[in-house]
């Protein structure tokens, strides 16, 4: 299934416009793959960050919050992104580095998100 991508919850690795190559999922997914699943009616495409019993917790490459979701939920998993004519897949270099960055970076990215929000409010205060 084609599915084009609309918001900025995973920027960079999926921008508006992309075009994510959707699998019906077989079996259970791995850590840092890009799940497809339902909330909410929604259709979401977020990254595994953790494997659980029963499910996933997932969370979008530029959000900071992580969700639970279980097995049922997940409807497939992205297995290609087309950007502009280019061909991306889970088996590139560039795909798994970017994956693998994107986990190890979150502690460090969020640290420094929640103090820009601070300063924010301070400035909003004033």
């Amino acid at each position: 299934m084609l599915s084009p991508t609309t918001g900025n919850s995973m920027n960079p690795f999926l921008k508006e416009g992309d075009v994510a190559v959707i699998e019906k999922k077989e079996g259970r997914l791995s850590l840092s793959d890009v799940a497809f699943y339902v909330r909410e009616e929604k259709l979401l495409l977020h990254r595994v960050i953790k494997v659980e019993e029963g499910g996933y917790l997932i969370r979008g490459d530029n959000t900071y919050i992580d969700e639970y979701v279980e097995e049922k939920d997940v409807l497939g998993v992205m297995i290609e992104r087309i950007r502009k004519g280019e061909h991306l897949f889970p088996s590139d270099k560039r795909w798994k580095r970017y994956a693998e960055r994107s986990l190890k970076t979150y502690s460090i990215r969020k640290f420094f998100f929640s103090v820009k929000q601070k300063i924010k409010r301070i400035l909003k205060l004033k």
